[in-house]
């Protein structure tokens, strides 16, 4: 009924990622040319492996530009290529631009980076909260305000800002304010509305009057029209996977968060914006924009983001063998870009790209560091061939990736097939053992042995992150690294723990020889057995550490959780629900029907819903209706004016829907997104047999959910879909919860939980009334239905399809 709307499409976040180490300078510097020529080559090889259409790419050094080039197309069917001059939407790499307007406005005497943003801009309030009142339009550029995404309230283009303003201090926290980042366009926007405020003039016009004419950016433009009617311009495209093609998405109108990702420019433009950063705020021609103390105000660390990295002011602050730089990525319908600088050395760079998103963006940052400072991953000529490359060979499960790592040997090369993109060989292992992805330094992977010497892991390493990838035995199983612990004991460490700064419980889980915790809004995260400590760590972040505190073998009773030099204890709730008898699948579907009436749902019921909708993090409220006949067919329709009105059809062949939150107005949802939308979003879902949609059902355990401390957990494996997980109630085999995710182009698999609550009756089938969804991208939505019908007269195009779907292959979910 509710299903989360396509996130690739209404990101705006900076997909860059910070580069590894380079190795110190081994070759001269008169052949720069050959390193950047080279690099060009490796730049369009990897753009093809990754499928990015086109790409634009300029570096300045020492105030020169020494590069400047296009590669690929810019118009898929005309073949039109991209050159330094064509035009792409620059995303979130306009807040650079807004926190230096706010910075010249400082320089002005117009407003202050610590002033109350209430003050600088009338009728901006956030929701009641303690501190709230003294918001700055520091914080506003810092993401630090609490408030998590708010795309409904700007992706549509239909609402206005008074209707933002009105709609901010509706919404909820997601966390406490000033004490984390949550990144948001629509409070960063406030804070470019504020200096235009203060200036006397709009946004877009005070940018034109303050940076653009006089760095003589004569091709940047904010509005949508210099995509759309400039024959400059790069159509913005998405890769789909399952066709194998391109698809073309239409410019989105960001009018309502122009701060915050509206410019459109070329790099041959973008060079005189980095120019003037390395140049301490002076154009090259030496006219002054922003004083040198003001722009390194927004370079300074303001507060932590998640990966370890700092953020600034509009910038996220990274580091280069010790050598700090400052960048900002953009994602927007159809472009993604990167946006750097490192001022020691004087190296800036601009990378747009026609795709929604790619790890482009952040691989692209070593490829130029590592081209102009003279670093080379080559072996030394002399270095000996490495021996016994064969036991490196195999798959190393990736879950973030959604499937393998997989390694060959390829002659006396490691070669590392990654999923979805493509394949590289690893260099030679350094003094740590870790080796380089030679098409992108910044991972690095290191092999890991048990005391046998046998391979049995792979260590990845990113921007921080150090995520182990178990290894496939040969029959595809997992294989389970030794513990000292036997199953008994590690039983007495599951159950569901209390987590102070979520406000909620975690549990930890059982299964395969394996422990894991689920992290509510979050995922289930591995944990893997850190012996050298003698405690657990999360095997997707080794940094994240668990004691399990207990009195010999009894069960434990907290857990010591520790993340970045914080410290929280976890008391248990309730007690561990290992000795509950598991039913089989069933005696758990007898139980189903018993207590549901599911066998009522037949192909030919049908069903009329009504109902409201709050989206709390957001601000917005609204109404929904359903029809629905059989398990294969339903129509929703949402009004959530005047942010986004939508409608949706599901039938067994395709999926479709309307609304101004996806790219175009009409979107046809095939194949995986056809399973996702039918599995989560049919009124049915909590009441329906299990295998309604896929013969691959299982009764997994038993685990503590909310109130229900020995909850059966249903894990429904689709064939070309995410795993999805009910939570049972024991007593009446009704779901409780699922929890799942949905690919999205900018993050990855963004998983979600729906609760489902306030069960009534309706002509002999029960019903939950109350739907609860939560992910941590756009924070909470309930869906309260206050009617339902059954075996009602639905009109004869209930479910039609009015745009004609394109002929393919069924995705079929189910029968007719």
């Amino acid at each position: 009924m509710l299903t989360l709307a396509r996130l690739s499409a209404i990101t705006l976040v900076a997909a860059v990622v910070a580069p590894a180490p380079f190795v110190a300078a081994s070759q001269p510097t008169d052949d720069l040319d050959a390193r950047l020529d080279a690099m060009i080559q490796r730049l369009d090889d990897r753009r093809e492996q990754l499928h990015v259409p086109g790409l634009a790419i300029a570096v300045v050094l020492d105030g020169e530009v020494i590069l400047a080039r296009g590669l690929g197309v810019a118009d898929v069917e005309t073949q039109r290529p991209v050159t330094p001059e064509t035009i792409f939407a620059i995303g979130s790499s306009t807040k650079s631009f807004t926190s230096a307007l706010v910075g010249i406005g400082v320089d002005r005497g117009e407003l202050h980076w610590d002033e109350p943003a209430f003050d600088a801009l009338p009728g901006f309030r956030l929701p009641p909260a303690e501190g709230s009142e003294s918001v700055s339009i520091r914080d506003l550029l810092c993401h630090r305000t609490g408030l998590t995404r708010m795309p409904l309230l700007w992706a549509s283009g239909t609402g206005t800002i008074d209707d933002m303003l009105a709609a901010v201090p509706r919404a909820e926290y997601y966390q406490p304010f000033r004490e984390g980042w949550l990144y948001n366009n629509v409070t960063y926007s406030m804070g470019g509305y504020a200096a235009a405020h203060q200036a006397g003039e709009p946004w877009e016009d005070l940018l034109q009057h303050r940076i653009l004419d006089p760095l003589g950016m004569d091709d940047t433009d904010t509005a949508r029209t210099a995509l759309t009617d400039n024959p400059a311009a790069a159509l913005g495209y998405s890769w789909n996977d399952e066709s194998g093609t391109f698809e073309h998405l239409p410019p989105r109108d960001l009018r309502l968060i122009a701060p915050a990702g509206a410019i459109n420019s070329s790099v041959n433009d973008m060079t005189k914006w980095v120019t003037m950063l390395l140049n301490e705020g002076s154009s090259a021609e030496g006219e002054r924009i922003i004083s040198p103390r003001n722009l390194h105000e927004c370079w300074q660390q303001q507060v932590a983001m998640p990966d370890g990295r700092g953020y600034g002011l509009g910038w996220m602050i990274g580091s280069y063998d010790g050598t700090k730089y400052y960048e900002h990525g953009g994602n927007i319908d159809g472009f993604a870009s990167a946006l750097v600088v490192m001022p020691e050395h004087g190296i800036g760079l601009t990378a747009l790209m026609n795709v929604t998103a790619s790890p482009l963006q952040g691989e692209v940052i070593t490829m130029v560091f590592d081209a102009v400072l003279g670093s080379s991953d080559a072996p030394a000529a002399d270095a000996e061939p490495e021996q016994g490359l064969d036991r490196y060979a195999g798959s190393y499960a990736f879950d973030a990736l959604g499937g393998d790592m997989v390694i060959e040997v390829d002659g006396e090369t490691l070669l590392c097939h990654i999923p979805s993109q493509g394949s590289t060989p690893l260099s030679a292992p350094d003094s740590q053992g870790k080796r380089k992805l030679v098409v992108n330094p910044t991972i690095q992977v290191r092999f890991k042995e048990n005391d046998a010497g046998d391979v049995i892991a792979m260590e990845f390493f990113q921007a921080g992150s150090h995520i182990e990838l178990p290894r496939r035995a040969a029959d595809g199983s997992i294989i389970t690294p030794e513990v000292p612990f036997d199953e008994a004991q590690l039983r007495g460490f599951t159950g569901s723990y209390h987590f102070p700064p979520l406000n909620d419980n975690c549990t930890v889980l059982y299964e395969d020889g394996l422990l894991s915790m689920d992290v509510p809004s979050q995922m289930t995260y591995a944990l893997a057995w850190d012996a050298g400590n003698d405690r657990w760590r999360f095997r997707d972040h080794a940094d994240i550490t668990l004691v399990f505190n207990r009195d010999g073998d009894a069960p434990a009773a907290s857990i010591t959780f520790s993340q970045g030099g914080n410290t929280h204890e976890m008391p248990r709730v309730g007690e561990p629900s290992a000795d509950v008898a598991l039913p089989t699948l069933a005696e758990l579907t007898e139980l189903r029907e018993k207590h549901t009436g599911m066998s009522r749902l037949t192909p030919g019921m049908t069903m009329r819903a009504r109902g409201t909708v709050s989206v709390s993090h957001q601000g917005v409220r609204g109404e929904i209706s359903v029809l629905a006949r059989g398990p294969y067919f339903y129509a929703s329709a949402s009004d959530l004016s005047p942010f986004v009105t939508s409608r949706s059809v599901v039938t067994p062949e395709v999926a479709w829907t309307r609304s101004a939150m996806t790219p175009e107005p009409e979107t046809e949802l095939p194949g995986t997104k056809l399973y996702e939308v039918a599995t989560y979003g049919h009124p049915w879902t909590p009441t329906m047999p299990f295998d309604q949609y896929s013969a691959d059902v299982r009764v997994s355990g038993i685990e503590p959910f909310g109130d229900t401390p020995d909850a059966i957990v249903v894990v429904i494996t689709p064939e070309h879909a995410p795993e999805v997980r009910h939570y049972v109630d024991p007593k009446s085999g009704r779901t409780l919860a699922i929890r799942a995710s949905i690919p999205a182009e900018a993050f990855g698999d963004v998983p979600f939980t729906t609760t489902y609550s306030d069960w009534d009756q309706t002509d002999g089938v029960w019903f939950p009334r109350r739907w609860q969804s939560d992910n941590p991208f756009t924070g909470e939505s309930v869906v309260q239905i206050t009617g339902i019908e059954l075996g009602v007269e639905l009109p004869e195009d209930a479910f039609a399809i009015e745009e004609p779907a394109t002929e393919r292959t069924p995705a079929a979910v189910g029968g007719g």
